[in-house]
């Protein structure tokens, strides 16, 4: 498979605290009266070239659009800033090498992970005392002190799949890509049994395929009563269509950061659920969901519509808000250290409602327990029964679990 670099993407001016988490204006304007500090260098690390690119694209544009608007306000506190994004493809080694650059290169006092390969690097950040803004529902942050997620963790996500998928029957199928999807099996396999769930049919499949006539079939032959697609839009698109052709009509669980907009005119997908991490990215309600949909309007319009207009361009928006809210901690010089204690000083934080309350603590691992649904219907997105409330697993099924994948082999 050719890999294809977009590059070091260098986004350079002054943000604003006000326009960042739609603080008040007379925020807005103490801001603007502050002097000018030194310039906070960010870096972002993700895969947004090959197979995922239909799903992860568009985050640099992202990061642009969120660069473009908050310099308009006049900086967090007077400092400028500089996102630097990398694209870590699928070349062996490339995003540990991109986090060294990052770090010992660029000087960069936080790190935005949208990186599912994160587990290589993750331990080197550590050590360098940089923190990680986790953008990804994973499982190897779950150990890690120095990482804030935004999000719940792969088990929370695991959780609400099945929670979901439980309203339609007892049993799920799972088809993952086999471009490396395969970890999500073995954390819905520790989750099925508590919540009373099987998964009798766990398949892997290419996400470049040109059929997959045996993938349907498995699915129906297996009784299943939902199904699970861990594949970019591109191919779970594609998947869904072929097997709904092929006479299999039970409901996909769909996953917002793999969503796209042309599955409102699919039938195939009408009335599906989706299990999401944040509010969804649709929502235009509230200011904070007008800022993020205003921006990416005003400053990429080539996102808004496209399969990149997804969660997954959310999360990499909202990793930059929590960095943002945490500068307004500090005092002096932004530094990694000091950048890190502001994220302790946050209190409920929910991003202007768009998360579920963040709270992190010094020398703990962060492991949030809420989600977010909505649904496709009759040609439209349309939020869950819940609105832009979390539904919060329950603590005393993903404990133990968490426990599992977190002890160390033999320990």
């Amino acid at each position: 498979m050719k890999f294809h670099k977009f590059g070091r993407l260098t986004l350079a001016g002054v943000i604003a605290c006000g326009v960042l988490v739609a603080f008040s204006s007379s925020a807005i304007a103490s801001s603007k009266s502050k002097k000018a500090g030194n310039e906070i260098n960010i870096g972002a690390i993700g895969s947004f070239s090959g197979p995922f690119a239909s799903s992860t694209g568009g985050i640099p544009k992202v990061l642009a659009a969120w660069q473009a608007t908050v310099n308009a306000g006049g900086g967090i506190n007077g400092h400028k800033v500089r996102v630097i994004t990398d694209d870590a493809g699928l070349v062996a080694g490339t995003d540990l090498t991109e986090a060294k650059t990052l770090i010992g290169q660029d000087h960069v006092v936080a790190i935005i992970d949208m990186d599912s390969s994160d587990s290589v690097w993750l331990p080197y950040a550590k050590t360098q005392g940089v923190p990680v803004i986790v953008g990804l529902p994973g499982v190897s942050n779950l150990t890690d002190a120095d990482s804030f997620p935004i999000m719940g963790s792969a088990v929370t996500i695991g959780y609400a799949v099945l929670r979901v998928a439980k309203t339609y029957g007892t049993k799920l199928g799972l088809v993952y890509c086999a471009e490396g999807c395969s970890p999500i099996a073995s954390v819905l396999g520790l989750i099925a049994t508590p919540l009373g769930m099987t998964i009798p049919v766990s398949v892997s499949a290419s996400s470049t395929a040109p059929d997959y006539t045996a993938t349907c079939q498995s699915l129906i032959s297996g009784g299943v009563n939902s199904y699970l697609l861990q594949f970019a839009a591109a191919a779970a698109t594609e998947i869904t269509d072929q097997c709904s052709q092929q006479g299999l009509s039970i409901p996909t669980i769909l996953e917002g950061p793999n969503s796209v907009p042309s599955w409102k005119s699919d039938p195939a997908f009408n009335n599906d659920p989706v299990i999401d991490a944040v509010t969804p990215y649709f929502e235009n309600k509230t200011p904070a969901q007008k800022l993020y949909r205003s921006s990416l309007k005003k400053y990429a319009a080539s996102i808004v519509g496209s399969p990149t207009d997804n969660s997954y361009s959310l999360y990499a928006w909202l990793c930059a808000q929590l960095i943002a809210a945490a500068v307004q901690n500090v005092k002096g010089t932004i530094t990694a250290a000091r950048l890190t204690n502001g994220m302790y000083s946050l209190k409920n934080e929910t991003l202007g409602g768009m998360t579920q309350r963040l709270n992190f603590v010094k020398g703990q691992a962060t492991s949030l327990d809420c989600y977010f649904t909505w649904k496709i219907s009759g040609g439209k997105f349309v939020t869950g029964p819940k609105g832009n409330s979390p539904i919060c697993a329950s603590a005393a099924v993903l404990a133990p679990i968490i426990s599992i994948l977190t002890t160390p082999a033999g320990g």
